[in-house]
């Protein structure tokens, strides 16, 4: 059983803000049967594109969706993330690709941490779906 990544150029075309941030801290991955959380806590540096109306430490949380069984059927989710969503640690600067909110929620919606390296192909990517 494996997880499928979705392309990078995929996950832009629901992503609503880019912004790159500080990681302040990040909590132990939560597993569940279906799936597998992290909350990260992290200070936004600067926006690429969208829009994050926040100040000071923000609250994100990444939820992806985990390999089973249905019935006799192996699921093997596809999911947003691009891997290196659950090795964040304090101080790590990178970039968090955001979702549609969940007002009653108080964690924006991550869908994908690229690392800073990724600027200019995310830019491009962003662009080329405009």
């Amino acid at each position: 059983m494996h997880i499928t990544h979705e392309s990078l150029g995929s996950v832009i075309k629901k992503t609503n803000c880019a912004v790159i941030v500080k990681v302040q801290s990040a909590s132990k991955p939560q597993i569940e049967r279906f799936h597998k959380t992290i909350n990260i806590t992290a200070i936004p540096l600067k926006v690429i594109f969208g829009e994050l109306n926040a100040t000071g430490a923000v609250l994100f949380r990444y939820l992806e969706g985990r390999p089973h069984f249905r019935n006799q059927t192996t699921v093997s989710p596809l999911v947003s993330g691009s891997g290196q969503e659950f090795d964040l640690k304090k101080g790590d600067e990178a970039i968090f690709l955001l979702g549609t909110n969940n007002n009653e929620s108080e964690y924006h919606n991550l869908l994908r941490v690229e690392t800073k390296s990724n600027l200019q192909v995310i830019k491009r990517c962003k662009k080329e779906i405009q």
